[in-house]
C-alpha cells in the first residue's frame, strides 16, 4: 500500500524546489508558493501572508543544521532562520550580498555558507 501526497492534499504545488527533514521529524519543502511543513498527515504553509519574515514566497532551498535550525534560502527575500518557532530574516541590509539565495551548507565547524547571485 503507498499514498500520494500532493495539491489535493494541502501542498500548494507539486514541484518542491527543496526538500529536508528537521531534527524534530517534520519534512519540509521549499515551493515556489512557500516554505511547507509536513507532519506525515498534513501540510501546513508558510509564505509572506502569514509569515513576512520570509520576504519571498520562492523557496529555493532549505539546510536543517546540526543544532536543529531550519535555514530557508529564497529568490528575493534572503535567509530566513526558523529556531524556537521563530522566524528571522538576513538580508542585504545585515551584509548579504544578494538577496538571491541559491544554496547553503554547513561546514564541519558548524558554520552556514551562503550561495548568492552576488557571491
Amino acid at each position: 500500500m503507498h499514498d500520494v501526497w500532493g495539491r489535493k492534499q494541502g501542498l500548494p504545488q507539486n514541484g518542491a524546489r527543496s526538500v529536508v527533514q528537521s531534527r524534530d521529524g517534520y519534512i519540509w519543502f521549499g515551493t515556489e508558493s512557500g516554505l511547507v511543513r509536513f507532519d506525515g498527515v498534513r501540510f501546513t504553509v508558510f509564505d509572506t501572508r502569514n509569515v513576512p519574515e520570509l520576504g519571498h514566497n520562492f523557496v529555493r532551498c532549505l539546510l536543517a543544521d546540526r543544532a536543529g535550525r531550519l535555514w530557508i534560502g529564497s529568490s528575493g527575500g534572503g535567509v530566513v532562520r526558523l529556531e524556537g518557532g521563530r522566524f528571522t530574516r538576513y538580508a542585504e541590509r545585515e551584509g548579504l550580498p544578494s538577496e538571491q539565495v541559491s544554496a547553503l551548507l554547513e561546514d564541519g565547524k558548524g558554520r552556514l555558507w551562503v550561495g548568492t547571485e552576488g557571491g
